[in-house]
């Protein structure tokens, strides 16, 4: 008898784990994570660069300048992940586009968030702050767009 409803259990856990997670399992390859860095470090020098003509061309704030290129690194990264490196461009779902606004929001505030303190607590120059965060920050977004979002 216990036998039996283990096994109903276990069936009904890889019914579960199928219907949600197979997808996004599906999706976390060497292959598509190398897509997803290649892409994740051209936008990243695009976010540098926007960082340092706002602060050296146009003098404002480094912080500021940091917030104005996450935002547009969020909408770059959406239109290049879901095109490039999960290929979903043809099936844009709306419900997609919020997931990733809400974990690139979290995501980007913690990015955010990290900076200030390994610049302000810790002192930190800013190039190797940012740097730093992005590479670990890229690891925990690629697991998460692959297995959430697309």
């Amino acid at each position: 008898m216990l036998k039996k409803l283990l096994k109903k259990m276990k069936y009904q856990y890889y019914l579960l784990l199928g219907k949600y997670f197979s997808e996004g399992l599906e999706n976390i390859k060497l292959k598509t994570y190398m897509k997803y860095a290649l892409g994740g470090i051209f936008l990243f020098l695009i976010q540098v660069l926007i960082v340092l003509f706002l602060t050296q061309v146009a003098n404002v704030d480094f912080m500021f300048a940091y917030a104005v290129a996450l935002v547009l690194y969020v909408i770059m990264a959406f239109v290049y992940h879901n095109e490039f490196t999960f290929k979903k461009m043809i099936n844009v779902r709306k419900e997609a586009f919020r997931k990733f606004l809400v974990y690139m929001g979290i995501s980007s505030s913690m990015s955010y968030t990290i900076v200030f303190i390994l610049t302000s607590v810790f002192v930190w120059a800013y190039l190797p702050a940012v740097i730093t965060v992005a590479i670990f920050m890229s690891i925990i977004n690629f697991f998460f767009n692959a297995c959430w979002v697309f």
